[in-house]
């Protein structure tokens, strides 16, 4: 079982003047992808954080924080 533990850096970019793609948003602020852990399955937010190979951006519910995912 794994728990999402964050560092609270919040963003002050507005997510809905950020371009879509794939799993959540692109800055162009910070050139960064900014994944959308509300509409992700816990399977995915697991198999993203596994192979990340530095740290991410993600909008995160306050239901996923510090909660175990299945």
């Amino acid at each position: 079982m794994k728990i999402l533990k964050v560092n609270n850096n919040s963003c002050s970019e507005n997510w809905d003047k950020m371009s879509p793609n794939e799993k959540g948003k692109f800055c162009l602020n910070c050139n960064k992808k900014i994944f959308n852990f509300e509409s992700l399955p816990d399977s995915q937010i697991i198999d993203i954080l596994e192979n990340k190979k530095e740290n991410i951006c993600a909008r995160i519910p306050l239901s996923k924080i510090n909660s175990p995912l299945l």
